[in-house]
C-alpha cells in the first residue's frame, strides 16, 4: 500500500549534478537488473539478457502518468554478472559483489576489505549515440556490474570505441557504470569514502575493486 504514492517521488540527491537526468524526457525505466547464473539459467532470460544478466524494462510513466523516481547511482553487484552466492561455484563466488542480490551479507564478511570494495557507483542508464534510451529508477534499488556489456575479464573489446566498458555521454550500458564527468566516474567504497576513478583504470583493478571475495590486491593508487 502506498507504492504508487511512492515510486513517483524525486529524490535531488539521486541526481548527478553533471547530468541532465532530471530534466531530460525519459520513456523507459530500468527497473531490475537479476543476474542470470551461468549454472541456473532463470526466466528472466527472455526479458533482455545481456551475456549472463538480464534487465526488466518498465514504462517510465506507467503510475498514473507520472514519471518513476530516477537515480544517477546504482549498486555494485560485482565484476561480472552480479552472482549471487551458488553452493560448488568458487570461481563465481569470489567475483560477487558486496551487493550482489539476495545475499546476507554484511561489512564483516567482505574479505577483500571495505576500503578496497565498490558499494555504489554513478549509472546514465542506456546511452546510443548521444540519446538516453533508458534510465535507472530508484524504486527497486538498482544495480550494476563493472564490466558492462564487456565479456567477463576482457581486458580489450574489438569495439571498445563504439562500446567503452565505463559509459560515457555518447554511450553507456545500462547493466554498467558510467558518468558525464570529465574522465571519471565517482564511486562509494563499503567503507564509507568516496573516490574517483579514472576511465583509463586498469580493468583488472577495477574487477578486484567489484569484486569483495576476490583475493586481489588493487594496490592504494587507483
Amino acid at each position: 500500500d502506498g507504492f504508487d504514492e511512492v515510486a513517483p517521488v524525486v529524490i535531488d540527491k539521486f541526481y548527478c549534478p553533471e547530468d541532465d537526468l532530471r530534466e531530460e524526457e525519459i520513456l523507459r525505466a530500468i527497473i531490475a537488473t537479476q543476474p542470470c547464473h551461468p549454472m541456473e539459467q532463470t526466466a528472466m532470460d527472455a526479458i533482455d539478457a545481456c551475456n549472463d544478466i538480464a534487465v526488466q524494462y518498465w514504462p517510465a510513466d506507467m503510475w498514473d502518468n507520472e514519471r518513476l523516481g530516477m537515480t544517477n547511482y546504482v549498486a555494485c553487484m560485482g565484476a561480472m554478472g552480479g552472482i549471487a552466492w551458488k553452493e560448488g561455484d568458487e570461481e563465481n563466488n569470489r567475483w560477487r559483489g558486496a551487493m550482489s542480490p539476495r545475499d546476507k551479507l554484511t561489512l564483516m564478511d567482505i574479505t577483500d576489505g571495505t576500503s578496497r570494495t565498490f558499494m555504489y557507483g554513478e549509472s546514465l542508464g542506456e546511452i546510443n549515440e548521444g540519446e538516453r534510451q533508458a534510465a535507472m529508477s530508484w524504486t527497486w534499488g538498482g544495480g550494476a556490474r563493472i564490466s558492462g556489456l564487456w565479456p567477463p575479464h576482457a581486458t580489450e573489446h574489438p569495439n571498445s570505441d563504439l562500446i567503452p566498458m565505463l559509459g560515457n555521454e555518447d554511450y553507456a550500458s545500462g547493466v554498467g557504470f558510467g558518468s558525464k564527468h570529465d574522465d571519471v566516474i565517482v564511486f562509494a567504497l563499503c567503507d564509507g569514502s568516496c573516490r574517483e576513478i579514472s576511465v583509463d583504470c586498469d580493468r583488472e583493478v577495477l574487477y578486484q575493486l567489484a569484486g569483495a571475495f576476490d583475493g586481489g590486491d588493487p594496490g592504494g593508487d587507483f
